[in-house]
């Protein structure tokens, strides 16, 4: 129900993933990062203070990173850009 991809960012090789950050339920949802290959995350962006389903990262031609999930128990589709 997450993703991840691999990011290139000032010339930083870089792992995003997108997740539920709290243990119960999956609220709030948030775009982690990883400096070194997977070994520790940050927190790098909330993107849904509430429920998130699946979600899917893609980076875009402009450079940019999208993130589209599922919001409201999986009755909305919400598409966010990350630069």
């Amino acid at each position: 129900m997450s993703s991840m991809i691999r990011y290139q960012h000032e010339n930083e090789d870089l792992l995003l993933h997108s997740a539920p950050h709290g243990r119960r339920w999956r609220l709030p949802g948030a775009i982690f990062f990883s400096r070194d290959s997977g070994k520790s995350w940050f927190t790098g962006q909330e993107i849904e203070p509430d429920y998130l389903g699946y979600s899917v990262l893609c980076q875009l031609n402009n450079g940019k990173i999208a993130c589209i999930y599922e919001t409201e128990d999986c009755y909305q589709i919400m598409p966010d850009l990350f630069t």
